[in-house]
């Protein structure tokens, strides 16, 4: 009589330890293949580090909204500040955020097939993209200026463009010397001393205010830069130097600030795409 109810108690203990087993089985972490989740779709990426503070301490002096909301979102990792821009400023700001969070299928939001593709070459480092861009030229001088590869300007139809290019990788004024325009040729000059650090190639400006402005820029010699009536020049020091103290002297610092912000967080090459 007494074999029954222990045999029903054995069978009771067991039941339960097996639904307790198998809990901690569903409970426990596994190691399951993650499910896919474009970067895209984050809404931000960790700002821990000493350069993503400052960067985003900077993009906060600027004034306008749009500006400080885009300069943010950049630093943040964040895409959909992007998406209200106008059409160049919108290919612009992807590609700054496609190299903060090293992902080229952000392009694939440009409804514009020549911007798809330039978005494409600049992120991918690709000449084959360029051949569909929508600037043909400037795409192949953005490419060659990132990648530092004077080889790839050879692919610039546009002499003058061709030759700022060879003049800014091979920090060469020589080829400054080729461009027709005035003012291009001033400011190729201008580039190449800075990126070659050496003023004397500021003698070869004819511009006098330029010529004293590019040797003052050379030198870092922030006091005596004429901010007001050449703040283009100010605010391209700013972010080769990645001083946001100059931009302090500018009318309108905005874009300066911008500059040096995102460029902290190595977004953007040595030398700005398109130049100054």
């Amino acid at each position: 009589m007494n074999k029954t109810p222990k045999y029903i108690l054995i069978v009771v203990v067991f039941v339960i330890l097996a639904g307790i087993l198998a809990w901690w089985h569903l409970m426990a972490p596994r190691n399951s293949i993650p499910v896919s989740t474009p970067e895209t779709n984050s809404s931000s990426i960790s700002t821990s580090t000493q350069s993503e503070s400052i960067a985003l301490s900077i993009c906060e002096k600027i004034k306008d909204n749009t500006k400080r909301d885009v300069c943010n979102s950049i630093v943040n990792g964040n895409i959909e500040t992007c998406e209200a821009l106008p059409v160049w400023q919108k290919l612009d700001c992807y590609v700054s955020l496609g190299r903060r969070i090293n992902n080229n299928s952000i392009c694939d939001r440009l409804n514009t097939e020549g911007l798809r593709y330039e978005c494409l070459a600049r992120l991918a480092q690709d000449y084959e993209a360029c051949k569909k861009a929508t600037l043909i030229n400037y795409c192949y001088y953005d490419v060659a200026i990132i990648k530092r590869d004077s080889i790839g300007c050879k692919n610039i139809t546009d002499g003058s463009i061709r030759n700022k290019c060879y003049a800014l990788l091979e920090r060469n004024p020589g080829y400054c010397q080729k461009i027709s325009e005035a003012v291009a040729k001033d400011d190729c000059y201008i580039q190449v001393a800075m990126l070659a650090n050496d003023f004397s190639i500021c003698q070869n400006v004819e511009n006098d205010r330029w010529k004293d402005m590019c040797v003052a820029m050379v030198k870092g010699d922030i006091e005596n830069l004429d901010c007001k009536n050449d703040g283009g020049y100010c605010e391209h020091l700013a972010a080769f130097s990645k001083d946001a103290s100059v931009c302090e002297k500018l009318e309108n610092g905005d874009d300066c600030y911008y500059r040096v912000g995102t460029g902290l967080l190595g977004i953007y090459p040595l030398e700005s795409p398109r130049g100054w």
